[in-house]
């Protein structure tokens, strides 16, 4: 029996960001509860997301946090056919022309043949596992161990996988929304926790202070750390307002650096 449909314009009341935490605890987590105090609550008034404005939420994810996400698509990567006809979803464009830039190619799978795409939202640390294949990222590392670096090269292979689907039906309007809301106060946590790098973080000691080159390396550095620092007390900030206090922030940025979430928003593209 298919799922009562519920219209486009149908506006959720929920408690923002503890509803969100609840939904993350609940199919993420496996972790022991952080003992804090409960965050305050908050309402927000919540629109279910038409497909354009949820591949919009997609492309602002990937660009905005490309060191914990990826997003392709089903057809990209599984090589699936798409349903549909050359009219639906022409919003698929907009992904195809991201695509051919930030790649450069003239054609890519996502802007060839009719249909709609499913997009795949991958959430993972990509600097902690750069050579996942599924979310490579042009990463260099300094490694103090052998041992370590390995860990790095090879532990993509053990981190377990998460798999979450918003709308196995395309008339399931709430899961998208939910799915989308919750990728990004994961990817927000995690941002924010990373900062400051330590790998910008300023040394006492430095080799090429008196070379000119080294010079504009110990520069960027601390201009580099400096910005990350401010730019980490500003995102805390704002979090502790939204309801997420440190203990909270901490205990999401793990979930995404120690699993790979696998988030398909819209199984049924064509029919959502």
């Amino acid at each position: 029996k298919p799922a009562r449909r519920l219209p486009d314009t149908i506006t959720m009341t929920l408690l923002l960001r503890p509803a969100l935490f609840i939904i993350t605890a609940a199919l993420l987590s496996t972790s022991a509860a952080v003992e804090s105090s409960p965050p305050p609550q908050r309402e927000e008034q919540y629109k279910i997301f038409p497909s354009p404005d949820l591949l919009n939420r997609l492309l602002y994810l990937s660009t905005t946090y490309p060191n914990f996400c990826t997003l392709t698509t089903t057809q990209e990567w599984f090589g699936l056919p798409r349903a549909g006809e050359d009219g639906d979803c022409p919003f698929d464009e907009l992904y195809a022309a991201a695509q051919k830039s930030a790649q450069g190619d003239d054609e890519t799978i996502a802007a060839s043949g009719k249909g709609c795409n499913n997009y795949v939202l991958i959430i993972q640390d990509k600097e902690a596992y750069p050579n996942d294949p599924d979310v490579q990222l042009d990463v260099n590392f300094q490694s103090s161990s052998s041992s370590q670096q390995q860990q790095q090269e090879e532990g993509w292979k053990f981190v377990p996988d998460v798999f979450l689907s918003g709308s196995v039906h395309g008339n399931e309007r709430v899961g998208p929304t939910s799915l989308i809301e919750m990728s990004e106060l994961l990817l927000e946590s995690a941002a924010c926790e990373s900062l400051p790098r330590m790998k910008f973080q300023p040394s006492d000691n430095n080799d090429n202070d008196n070379d000119a080159s080294g010079q504009d390396d110990v520069k960027f550095t601390q201009e580099q750390w400096e910005q990350e620092l401010s730019t980490a007390q500003t995102c805390r900030q704002s979090l502790t307002n939204k309801g997420i206090p440190s203990p909270l922030r901490q205990w999401l940025a793990r979930l995404v650096t120690t699993r790979r979430t696998i988030i398909i928003p819209t199984a049924n593209a064509l029919g959502y």
